[in-house]
């Protein structure tokens, strides 16, 4: 599984994958690592789920033909809290899905973003327990919390459900509010010294202009608060105007890349690095 994950890292192919590739390529191998029989006879991974309000739910996974989870995937460019066609959030109408049918746990993913629910909660917010990037640096890390939350073993035991529970209990509010307001202080203050030492308005940073100037402003933002922040590419690609994930790939690619080969480069984001006084973060 470790593999498959540096594989998708490493292949920019995936990026541009429609529904349809991201659920054949990318989830069901990832299931299978995971321990679920994805073309077995028993269906334990059962495919276009039906309601019976007329919905469907991507994939349910069963044990002994009894529903334990629900996923409902969107392609990898897809920005996952977005409106549904009935003005409803995709984790919404996940977590309405779920309760009704009684499922104890819930996924949205769009193959590379995994957000890992228990509907039993009331709050939307609340109910988020998990959320996963196969982009992050450690992917060692990514391997264990699948395994913890979504293996067969664990799903069919009720570990998972326990370990769960767990982490939404130690991840208490108060926790979350301070963790969001300082990395929303981190990405605001990155913006901040970047335009000022290049000389590029924040705005134009923000824009989708493609001079010169504010691409490499825009580029040299997102690489710091990649390497900076616990933020995942979707709130970054936010914090920028509204970029998917793919351009925040691409950026971040693209100052390493020049960090290789350019010693005066690395020098002065060496010194923007400094006047940010922060340490590069180890994601979890």
């Amino acid at each position: 599984m470790l593999e498959f994950i540096q594989i998708i890292k490493a292949d920019c192919r995936i990026a541009h994958f429609d529904e349809a590739a991201t659920k054949q390529v990318v989830i069901l191998k990832l299931l299978s690592f995971l321990g679920w029989d994805v073309f077995g006879v028993n269906l334990e991974v059962c495919p276009e789920y039906p309601l019976n309000s007329g919905e469907r739910i991507d994939y349910s996974l069963k044990v002994n033909n009894i529903n334990h989870v629900f996923i409902e995937v969107k392609k990898t460019r897809e920005y996952l809290e977005r409106l549904t066609k009935h003005t409803e959030t995709y984790p919404r109408k996940l977590l309405r899905c779920a309760v009704k049918y009684g499922i104890k746990m819930a996924v949205l993913t769009n193959g590379i973003i995994w957000h890992f629910y228990l509907p039993s909660q009331s709050k939307e917010e609340e109910n988020k327990f998990c959320s996963l990037d196969i982009l992050q640096p450690n992917s060692q890390d990514v391997v264990t919390d699948f395994i913890r939350f979504l293996s067969k073993e664990n799903v069919a035991s009720g570990r998972s459900i326990q370990d769960a529970e767990l982490s939404l209990k130690v991840s208490c509010e108060d926790v979350t509010s301070v963790f969001s307001t300082q990395n929303q202080a981190t990405i605001t203050n990155i913006q901040r010294i970047v335009s000022q030492h290049l000389g590029v308005g924040i705005q134009d940073m923000k824009s989708k202009k493609r001079t010169k100037s504010p691409v490499i402003a825009r580029q040299i933002g997102m690489y710091l608060a990649r390497t900076l922040t616990n933020l995942s590419l979707e709130e970054i690609g936010m914090a920028f105007g509204g970029k998917d994930h793919t351009t925040i790939m691409y950026a971040v690619r693209q100052i390493e890349q020049r960090l290789l080969k350019d010693k005066i480069f690395k020098k002065d984001l060496d010194l923007l690095k400094g006047k940010l006084g922060i340490k590069s973060v180890i994601r979890n």
